[in-house]
């Protein structure tokens, strides 16, 4: 049924059958697309702000259908809906997911300037910072002053005889000053995110835990977009991947790149299972969407981001040269140097090869790349760094790569101070940045299952002659051994999740977090260390996951 002009800027249509498609209409020089995703901003009645900082798809383009007029009509998707506790708590019970929630979802016929489009890294930040500016603590005591003293932009003020329960809403047009304070006082909030695991089974499930640490499970339908219709199929299981965020230029959303689609020892009698596939995740509208495949099939890789650039790294022995597209020149030229490293520009979403050749003092940092898997890397200081081992001398080898100077290709790590023979690191780690240092935790074999250490680089990126030297140092070992665990970084502190005891074969479903001091004030003496958090657990206890912090659109 079709309800009455709300305000001048919104007409709220609520409606169980999805509304008429038609082509997409240009407007002032742009195209509202069929299927496409938006936010909903700046509706100022109080029962249209109720929807705002809500994705949606675009159901019926702007000037499709005489009753809409310049309206775009959208249906609300489920990533920003409030999520009652008893049915989350029921779906976990009875294991139906995300994917179990209802399908009917509510209509609107939203104008143009009340829509910011989800495809636009400009418009996610902007819909980022105003649900900032709107729930933020620190900017409760001074935004409503700021709002009075500048004039308000299109779509974010309350129209003449709005009633007193009219809320605020607040845009960068409406409030630049407001939104530049903000910028200085807070940052969008992120969350912990778990993607899949396993514990005597592969468990393709995903979950986002909220601000009371309380788990919501995310969807787990993979979307292709194309035409006048949303395709979904269920998601491929995907477990030992390379998984990056991308950071602030795309915020909210993630890549996974690679693993496999059951226990590797399985995966060896269907080479297929071990994946060159990837897929991008975006946790501002709970959904999934397929990449282009990498130019390589890797298993147990690791990944590291620096700006548009997304380094694959590892992985590589799963890897079958038939698979090569191309000419068999081309084919043959890569398969002669190392397959170390795929880069994925998000620019354009297009996949290349790095073609590596190592030799002479190089021929180390070459073993240890040729087959390696399951390592600690990240980017640090605007470099890549990669933490593998040189079986042949059983030693630890750290490869290094400077997108500044791509001349010099890959180069082993020196440590001038001989930290790097000091410092206990496993094999099979996780990793994560904090502050400037890269964090590897935990590993192979038993001796170093609670270990960790921290390595930075020692000069600029800039300096030619030794822009590869860097220093370790040692942290306080883990309360709890956690092989396969994950390393986050939340609100600038660092949580280890999940992991296994592979002495004693048990798996851990808690968080442990390290003081923070130890980066912000790494001399001072104290009663430094990991401590268990008690009030948050995994749904199950798990190894071979990924945890991300990203932010949501989720109340």
């Amino acid at each position: 049924s079709r309800l009455g002009p709300c305000c001048p800027g919104e007409l709220l249509v609520s409606t169980t059958q999805p509304a008429p498609r038609s082509p997409a209409v240009m407007i002032a020089g742009d195209a509202f697309v069929q299927e496409e995703r938006v936010f909903i901003h700046g509706l100022v009645s109080e029962r249209g702000s109720h929807f705002n900082l809500r994705p949606a798809r675009v159901i019926r383009p702007t000037g499709s259908g005489d009753a809409g007029g310049d309206r775009v009509g959208v249906e609300l998707l489920c990533a920003g809906a409030p999520v009652d506790s008893q049915a989350k708590r029921a779906r976990r019970e009875d294991g139906r997911g995300a994917d179990a929630r209802s399908t009917a979802r509510e209509q609107l016929l939203v104008r143009p300037a009340n829509l910011l489009r989800a495809s636009r890294p400009e418009d996610r930040r902007k819909i980022l910072m105003a649900q900032l500016v709107g729930r933020s603590p620190e900017l409760l005591v001074v935004r409503k002053f700021l709002d009075e003293k500048l004039p308000s932009g299109p779509g974010c003020a309350a129209p003449d005889g709005a009633g007193s329960g009219t809320r605020a809403t607040f845009m960068p047009d409406s409030s630049p000053l407001l939104f530049r304070i903000a910028e200085f006082v807070a940052a969008p909030r992120a969350f912990p995110h778990q993607f899949s695991g396993y514990m005597r089974q592969l468990w393709a499930e995903h979950w986002r835990f909220d601000a009371l640490c309380q788990p919501t499970p995310l969807s787990t339908s993979l979307v292709t977009l194309g035409g006048p219709a949303t395709r979904s199929r269920p998601l491929p299981p995907r477990i030992d991947c390379a998984v990056a965020d991308l950071g602030p230029e795309l915020p909210g959303l993630a890549l996974f790149a690679g693993g496999c689609g059951a226990h590797p020892q399985q995966c060896r009698f269907n080479p297929e299972s071990f994946y060159k596939s990837a897929v991008l995740y975006d946790s501002l509208l709970d959904e999934w969407r397929e990449l282009r495949d990498m130019p390589t099939r890797r298993h147990g890789c690791s990944a590291a981001r620096i700006g548009h650039h997304v380094y694959v790294l590892g992985g590589q022995y799963v890897h079958d040269p038939s698979d090569d597209e191309g000419d068999a020149a081309a084919a043959s030229s890569v398969a002669c140097g190392v397959r170390f490293c795929d880069v994925l520009d998000t620019r354009t979403w297009a996949w290349t090869s790095q073609h590596i050749r190592l030799g002479g003092e190089q021929r180390a940092l070459a073993r240890a790349m040729d087959n390696a898997a399951f390592f600690g890397a990240g980017a640090v200081g605007r470099r890549v760094v990669a933490f593998l081992f040189d079986r042949a001398r059983g030693q630890m080898v750290s490869a290094a790569f400077n997108p500044a100077m791509p001349q010099d290709g890959w180069r082993q790590v020196e440590c001038p101070d001989g930290s790097d023979n000091t410092v206990k690191v496993g094999q099979s780690s996780c990793a994560a940045v904090v502050e400037g240092e890269l964090v590897v935790a935990s590993g192979r074999p038993p001796p170093c299952a609670r270990s960790v250490a921290a390595f930075r680089f020692v000069a600029d990126a800039a300096c030619a002659s030794c822009w590869h030297h860097g220093s370790w140092r040692q942290l306080p070992d883990l309360c709890h051994a956690r092989v396969g665990g994950a390393l986050v970084v939340i609100e600038g502190r660092l949580y280890a999740t999940g992991g296994v005891d592979e002495e004693s074969g048990e798996f851990r479903n808690d968080f442990e977090r390290l003081d923070p001091s130890l980066f912000s004030a790494p001399d001072e003496p104290g009663p430094h260390g990991w401590t268990l958090v008690p009030f948050v657990r995994m749904p199950r206890a798990l190894h071979a996951h990924e945890c991300l912090a990203l932010p949501t659109l989720a109340r």
